[in-house]
């Protein structure tokens, strides 16, 4: 009779970041960084990755992003704000809701509402968290930038898993 071979099971963790990740394998990127002037943040980034513009957009100034990107893309991911913590940066800020949030007045007469950032309340935003206005944004133009760049510019950057 042969003796029967043991079988070693291992049970392997994956810390995800999305759930988007195991749906799609792809992401976008941002990575912010501090400097004192676009020409400064630039050269930073081009002592690492030389060729950084073929997979990212030009860097853009906090003031420069649109409020979509500054709310959706850096916003929701910095603070991970969901259904379940909408109010969360007037609470965070310690600003009033009514000035940050255009729409709040609709928050009890809508099923699926949502908070919309006024012009006013993101840059009420932006001055808490930037008041010196040196931050700059380096979006991915494609999802799965190099990945090995990405790793040296988190050395010298905040990165967002945009998705």
């Amino acid at each position: 009779m042969k003796q029967q071979e043991m079988v070693k099971k291992v049970l392997f963790t994956i810390n995800l970041h999305s759930m988007v990740d195991i749906i799609t394998n792809s992401s976008s990127e941002l990575f912010v960084g501090n400097a004192d002037s676009k020409q400064e943040i630039i050269k930073l980034i081009e002592t690492i990755y030389p060729n950084y513009l073929d997979e990212y957009e030009e860097v853009k100034y906090i003031d420069e992003l649109t409020n979509s990107e500054f709310e959706d893309s850096y916003l929701i991911v910095k603070y991970d704000l969901w259904d379940d913590n909408i109010l969360f940066l007037a609470k965070k800020f310690n600003l009033d809701p009514k000035i940050i949030y255009s729409n709040l007045d609709k928050k009890d007469n809508e099923k699926y509402w949502y908070p919309e950032l006024s012009d006013k309340g993101i840059e009420m935003i932006k001055d808490k968290i930037d008041p010196n206005r040196k931050m700059y944004f380096l979006f991915s133009i494609n999802d799965n930038p190099n990945w090995d760049m990405q790793e040296e510019l988190m050395n010298v950057m905040e990165k967002y898993h945009l998705g």
